[in-house]
């Protein structure tokens, strides 16, 4: 089922495509509609910006600037880094979670079973 909104917000790009110089109306419906058919409906695209939003507060509280998100979906692993190489010297097993130390600071969090209720 599509939303209305999302119609009317591809109908504004491809007629603002149509107008630009150089680029014609059918190429970019055609380019439009396999973009969207491709990577994901677009009802899935506002869920996921929606639950990233939602991560923001938590994402302000790391003590890091950056972050490297990496998951192994076949061992069902989330790796989080805080630095990249982390140069670990110490690591706490809780559960499913292993924490990396440098000195005294949190350099990375490991996720077994990252899938799994927590």
């Amino acid at each position: 089922m599509t939303n209305p909104d999302d119609n009317m917000e591809s109908e504004k790009i491809i007629d603002f495509i149509h107008h630009s110089p150089g680029i014609s109306r059918e190429s970019s419906i055609v380019t439009l509609e396999e973009r969207i058919s491709d990577e994901y409906p677009v009802h899935e695209d506002k869920k996921i910006v929606g639950d990233v939003l939602k991560s923001v507060p938590y994402i302000l509280n790391m003590q890091s600037t950056h972050i490297w998100i990496d998951y192994v979906q076949d061992a069902d692993v989330l790796y989080i880094s805080y630095r990249k190489p982390q140069h670990a010297d110490d690591s706490e097993m809780d559960d499913n979670i292993i924490t990396h130390y440098s000195g005294e600071n949190i350099v990375g969090i490991t996720v077994m079973g990252a899938k799994k209720p927590l």
